[in-house]
């Protein structure tokens, strides 16, 4: 992961991560994981995003992160992400 910027702000390649990692747990939390879905010749290749940055996560933050599943079935499946600062305003949706 890059480190944070010299003003404390999360670098914002980071947060594609983020959302990776949610879309992962999202899957878990259903009841399967990303090795079940490939071994049953499933990919999950991300084709976009789109991301707004409405405000800033700092340094040490703890951050929330929400997943939502937008669309499915059918050839893709879309994916609603949204980060919160620890006052709990959005600050970072994607799609």
């Amino acid at each position: 992961m890059a480190k944070p910027t010299e003003w404390a702000t999360h670098y914002y390649g980071n947060y594609l991560l983020y959302y990776e990692i949610g879309r992962t747990e999202m899957i878990r939390q259903l009841g399967l994981t990303y090795r079940q879905l490939e071994d049953n010749g499933t990919l999950l290749p991300v084709h976009s995003v789109q991301i707004k940055y409405i405000a800033p996560a700092f340094y040490d933050d703890l951050l929330t992160l929400r997943t939502t599943l937008r669309e499915y079935p059918g050839v893709s499946i879309k994916f609603e992400h949204e980060i919160f600062n620890p006052e709990g305003k959005l600050i970072i949706p994607a799609r």
